[in-house]
């Protein structure tokens, strides 16, 4: 199928709305030495001019909207503020490639989108920051603050790998992908068919073992039955609360990938997706148990799990996987071209 930009309205705003955890890496000797990507090669036979873009026009006019002033940055510029916004700098350097990769490849998408459909709320911008379609993104007064002592060593690192990707887009017949990543994995990503109801041939489940080391990996949360009741009779209509709590949510099915795809909530059905976005779990990946008028809800990963899993990419790279391979694993089928 080919991933067409109608896509991009139905993503954009859950895409990049995962925050940038302070993960740190599982240790060498706890983890697997068996690596989970994809060996294949990444050389394409797809030119730039196949996608309709240079080098030269690889740069962006991005609106801030919380100033209303338009900047122009280059390929490189945009990569780095995109990797320190998203990912942490003591992340393998493979790993802040690929999630710059990832960055670099969204951003040219919407700036595409832009050019055949163009959007005058931007001023002739080619995206906006803080607007809901793009906001993984880190001015280098925000990375001072944000990393002090270890700026000069960070910027550094984060420098190299923006280089080394910022010539280069993931394509998927014959255009850039959505590049959809979130933090953490239950272990398997999730199919974009059952997050966004849209079937995108790339965006599908992958194994991600190396998330299950993270120490953000599982979490519990625990609620009050009167919270719960609050929270979900607000934005599901026509539930019932009125019989014994251990009854209200019952798990119905998951998805290959565990997510939780069917509930029942007082007496409806919906979607663990639904349900994860009214209680503010970490992810849709949780099973609940009720005991003493409390609710605990264990959720494994974070974030959509659609796509590139961001400990995941380090998990792989600390085993000697290039962002290439890393790239190839997470995005099915895809190639990564050089912009000439």
């Amino acid at each position: 199928m080919k991933a067409q930009f109608w896509i991009i309205p139905i993503l954009a705003v859950l895409l990049f709305t995962v925050p940038m955890l302070a993960m740190v890496p599982g240790q060498s000797e706890d983890i697997p030495k068996s690596s989970q990507a994809s060996s294949s090669s990444n050389t394409s036979s797809i030119q730039s001019a196949d996608i309709g873009i240079r080098k030269k026009d690889l740069k962006f006019k991005v609106l801030d909207s919380s100033t209303g002033k338009t900047k122009t940055y280059t390929a490189k510029e945009f990569a780095i503020g995109a990797i320190a916004a998203e990912m942490p700098p003591s992340f393998h350097i493979e790993a802040l490639k690929a999630q710059g990769l990832a960055a670099l490849t969204y951003a040219t998408r919407l700036k595409l989108q832009n050019e055949t459909q163009e959007n005058t709320d931007l001023k002739g911008a080619d995206f906006a920051l803080g607007d809901g379609s793009f906001t993984g993104f880190m001015k280098k007064e925000e990375m001072k603050e944000r990393y002090g002592e270890n700026f000069d060593t960070y910027y550094e690192k984060i420098e190299q790998a923006a280089k080394e990707i910022c010539d280069k887009l993931i394509v998927y017949d014959s255009q850039p992908i959505v590049a959809a990543y979130h933090a953490i994995s239950g272990g398997k990503t999730e199919a974009a068919q059952n997050v966004w109801q849209s079937s995108v041939d790339y965006l599908v489940p992958v194994d991600s073992v190396g998330d299950e080391l993270s120490p953000d990996y599982e979490k519990s949360v625990s609620m009050s039955a009167e919270e719960v009741k609050e929270k979900l009779s607000a934005g599901i209509d026509g539930t019932d609360f009125s019989g014994d709590p251990s009854g209200w949510i019952t798990v119905v099915s998951r998805t290959e990938s565990e997510t939780v795809n069917e509930v029942t909530v007082g007496g409806v059905s919906t979607t663990g997706k639904q349900v994860r976005s009214l209680l503010g779990l970490r992810s849709a990946d949780f099973s609940v148990s009720y005991a003493e008028n409390t609710f605990t809800f264990i959720t494994k990963g974070y974030g959509h799990a659609v796509g590139m899993s961001q400990y995941g990419a380090d998990y792989l790279a600390r085993q000697g996987n290039t962002y290439e391979q890393i790239i190839q694993h997470y995005y099915t089928g895809v190639q990564i071209i050089t912009v000439d």
